[in-house]
């Protein structure tokens, strides 16, 4: 009978009691292996002294602990295709894949390699690490490593639930840190942020007051070249003494880890083992005659049976090879051949399961090709979710589109804002001296102040930032009232030489520039506080486009009470004027007209609109590039009914990343313009006429990297002879039915 452990005592990952001494690793290798007396632990001798949390952060707590719930565990590990494919993954220690930075024991693979119980799971190997605890998770692709991840998460949130004073379990993305390559700390906060909408504050004060539980997924999915840094800031974050017993959990592919130079300064790591085949085997079994075809090859070809073992394939194949003969399978030899096979007949018997009438939405190669560029770019902007309203300019792959998109998003914003100022500067003005002839010179002044602004401000801006939630912040008005007082002046510079000009034949260019500096105070302070009153508290997105929306809602709120704002200042500003110069004109009203248009038109660009627009102009470009659809969410949508896209939130991933990469590397489909203009026609409103397109045009085939730009006609592709399905020319199979192509089957 095996002796069992002292309650007292901390437990190592098999459960057997420790017997190490004290060890280092700036006080975290202190606490890994350290004895609990009477109920303390050593570890609460180095936590940070964190005030109670008052009621408002115990809602903000839950908020954020709902959220990671509900986007994690109910929108992703509920719907993924693993529990197509419900069984228990055998885990492994491998503490020779992680480093300590004071420890000089080597470990062999050999010695490391222990297996985990299955019925005790990741949850009790994780907890049995004691207080500080950080941990690895390692697998091939499609080994379920995320599945594991997020079950952790599952059982971590309930008991956060039960005791909200225990860090906030919260799941993030690693793909996104190579875009600025940040401190750990620094992208925490920026990720809560965007993510979650936590603003930066509260995000800041989590970050180091240790109160949240990471779960860094990706690894292997930021970029190569950045993966080392990546490893380096991990460790360098962990080793901080202010963060150092921040609890975290870090899941990457084994091949890509073990690749690195570097390792990762954690305290354990565990590999998720492939299926056995007694799984595999049970499994089929199950799904009885239709898969009697895969059982059979499996029995008899090794390759078959080594790509099996990941649960990710073994759903896949559940899915997609359902009635295939063991002659259909038994046609391709590499692993690398198998798995692009089996994808494109997952995807192929997508389409089919939902139905190929001419009445479907999206067409079948309208609905690859846009799928396959949105996977590119996602690839490409190391992003895992995919948000409508986060689409940047950066999506434009030429430097000459991107230079085109400015300056047309600038002088879109121009007209509009300049068409609203001059519309209600001449229904006022026009009040005065006419409608008619009020409104021509308001327009005229709106479109020439219009274009000059928008086209400052478009070149000169960059980022599309929606503005999704208000919340008053001193220090961002503090930050930004030294930025709007310059734009300010140079404002206030151009309005009092126009307004000079025009009056300059009786010598009063001194009024001139007074009422330009007014109007440019009126600017500075109006901008500053706009983004004073711009923030977010957590609020995560529940459908597509909802950031949009909020910005468009928000430019309103911000036009309405700006213009007040300006209305006031500017009657101060011109009353406090005349009282230095001792004139006695009474109240200045008609000044009224000027300040109200302006400042409205002020709290609609800078609120949100000028966004709104940005972001329009951006996916009218893609649209008629025929890279993107025009209803974006549904299409999104209609991939989801598909099983190739799953919804998060209100933003949309892949239902693996195998299935990601799938189609970032296929090569684009050429779309043919009957299919674009029968489904583009559902996506216009109120459009009479549909717009012929090809989206692939030479250009376009340069920016995808192809050898040459081909026209549809000269395209050669492969007919099955078995089931007359068209493939692509490099095709060596049919993505339909499996059976092999030859180069007899090319036709014109």
């Amino acid at each position: 009978m095996s002796q069992q452990p002292s309650p007292n005592q901390r437990l190592n990952f098999d459960g057997s009691a420790s017997v190490e001494g004290l060890v280092g690793q700036a006080g975290r290798d202190l606490i890994q292996t350290t004895t609990v007396y009477q109920g303390i632990s050593i570890a609460g001798l180095f936590r940070r002294e964190v005030k109670p949390p008052t009621q408002q952060e115990y809602r903000f707590r839950q908020k954020l602990l709902s959220q990671v719930k509900e986007i994690w565990v109910e929108n992703v590990l509920e719907k993924s295709l693993h529990n197509k494919a419900i069984i228990d993954l055998g885990l492994e220690e491998r503490p020779d894949l992680v480093e300590r930075r004071f420890s000089n024991v080597q470990i062999s693979p050999e010695q490391s390699q222990k297996p985990l119980s299955t019925s005790r799971g990741i949850t009790t190997a994780f907890n049995r690490m004691g207080e500080g605890r950080t941990l690895l998770i390692l697998g091939e692709p499609g080994a379920g490593k995320t599945t594991i991840l997020l079950k952790l998460t599952r059982d971590l949130i309930d008991r956060t639930s039960d005791n909200l004073n225990r860090p906030i379990p919260v799941v993030f993305n690693l793909s996104s840190w190579a875009k600025k390559q940040q401190k750990i700390a620094d992208w925490l906060v920026d990720e809560l942020q965007s993510n979650y909408g936590v603003s930066k504050s509260l995000g800041k004060a989590w970050v180091q007051d240790q109160q949240l539980l990471l779960l860094l997924d990706g690894l292997d999915e930021v970029r190569a070249k950045h993966r080392e840094a990546c490893v380096e800031a991990i460790n360098q974050f962990l080793n901080l003494k202010e963060y150092g017993l921040t609890e975290m959990v870090v899941c990457s592919r084994i091949k890509d880890y073990q690749a690195l130079s570097n390792r990762l300064q954690v305290r354990g790591a565990i590999c998720v083992q492939p299926l056995t085949s007694e799984h595999i085997n049970q499994y089929i079994d199950k799904a009885g005659k239709q898969l009697q075809g895969v059982k059979t090859l499996l029995q008899q070809d090794t390759a078959m049976q080594e790509m099996m073992k990941s649960p990710l394939t073994l759903s896949i194949v559940s899915m997609a090879y359902k009635g295939f003969s063991v002659e259909k399978l038994q046609q391709f030899g590499s692993i690398e051949e198998r798995r692009r096979h089996l994808f494109e007949t997952y995807i192929e018997g997508m389409f089919d399961r939902h139905g190929r009438s001419k009445n479907n939405k999206y067409k079948p190669e309208q609905t690859k090709y846009w799928l396959t560029w949105l996977a590119t770019r996602m690839v490409q902007e190391s992003q895992t979710v995919f948000l409508i309203e986060k689409i940047q300019f950066t999506w434009l792959e030429k430097k000459g589109e991107r230079i085109f998109y400015r300056i047309i998003s600038a002088l879109a914003s121009g007209l509009i804002f300049g068409l609203i100022f001059g519309l209600i500067f001449g229904l006022i003005f026009g009040l005065i001296i006419g409608l008619i002839f009020g409104l021509i010179i308001g327009l005229i002044i709106g479109l020439i102040i219009g274009l000059i602004f928008g086209l400052i401000f478009g070149l000169i801006g960059g980022e599309i930032k929606t503005v999704e939630s208000l919340k008053w912040s001193s220090q961002e008005f503090k930050k930004s009232i030294k930025k709007g007082l310059i734009f300010g002046l140079i404002i206030g510079l151009i309005i009092g030489l126009i307004v000079g000009q025009s009056v300059g034949q009786s010598g009063q260019w001194n009024e001139g520039l007074t009422i330009g500096l007014i109007f440019g105070l009126i600017f500075g302070l109006s901008y500053s506080l706009i983004q004073g009153l711009k923030g977010a508290e957590i609020e995560v997105k529940k459908v597509a486009n909802q950031g949009l929306k909020k910005s468009a809602f928000n430019a309103l709120f911000f036009g309405l009470i700006i213009a007040i704002v300006a209305g006031i200042l500017g009657l101060l500003g011109i009353e406090i004027v005349e009282i230095l110069e001792q004139i006695s004109n009474g109240i200045t009203w008609e000044y009224l007209v000027l300040t109200i248009p302006f400042g409205l038109t002020i709290g609609l660009a800078f609120g949100g609109g000028y966004a709104v627009i940005q972001h329009f102009t951006l996916r009218s470009m893609l649209y008629k590039k025929g890279v993107a659809p025009w209803n974006y969410a549904r299409f999104l949508d209609y991939a989801t009914e598909l099983i190739f896209l799953q919804k998060v939130g209100g933003g949309y991933i892949f239902i693996h990343r195998m299935l990601l990469e799938h189609f970032a590397q296929v090569e684009p489909e050429q779309v043919p313009e009957s299919s674009v203009q029968i489904s583009q026609s559902i996506d216009l409103i109120n459009s009479s006429t549909t717009q012929e397109l090809n989206p692939v045009n030479s250009e376009e085939v340069e920016t995808l990297k192809t050898v040459e730009a081909l026209e549809p006609e000269s395209v050669s592709n492969k007919i099955c002879g078995n089931c007359q399905h068209e493939n692509l020319s490099d095709s060596n199979f049919c993505s339909k039915c499996g059976t092999v192509l030859n180069s007899d089957s090319i036709s014109n």
